[in-house]
């Protein structure tokens, strides 16, 4: 199978001179299990601009990974203010994909509502063992 795939996350990114980096998941090697199948993995996530880079942060993107940069908000109150820009962006990022995997949260939420608008076909991802949760 190959394509362009769009990985729909809720997590937090930064942005600096041109990459994306991460402090604890999700670095570069993650997406390469996906870059056995698909030409391409576009991360569609939180990301904000940092000026400095600290140690601690390791690359998230790379070779045939990117981003699709949405505000970076905090809580429901923040959620509300750039809730018009999420929406025009995951419609954006939905009609450029070939395939669409969604993980829970708000992004996931966004994307799978204008999955469903355009009537594109979507897998949802749920990490972790769900059981622990409810039990």
């Amino acid at each position: 199978m190959s394509g362009h795939l769009l990985v729909a996350i809720e997590y937090h990114f930064q942005r600096y001179d041109g990459h994306v980096y991460t402090d604890i998941a999700f670095l570069r090697e993650y997406w390469s299990e996906y870059l056995e199948v698909f030409d391409e993995v576009v991360v569609i996530a939180r990301v904000r601009n940092i000026k400095e880079l600290s140690k601690q942060l390791q690359l998230a993107d790379g070779d045939r990974i990117s981003f699709v940069d949405l505000p970076d908000y905090y809580g429901p109150w923040q959620l509300a203010a750039v809730i018009p820009r999420l929406f025009a962006l995951c419609f954006k990022a939905v009609k450029k994909s070939d395939y669409i995997l969604l993980q829970t949260g708000n992004i996931a939420t966004c994307v799978w509502f204008c999955a469903k608008i355009l009537r594109r076909n979507y897998a949802m991802q749920f990490l972790g063992n769900s059981f622990e949760c409810i039990t």
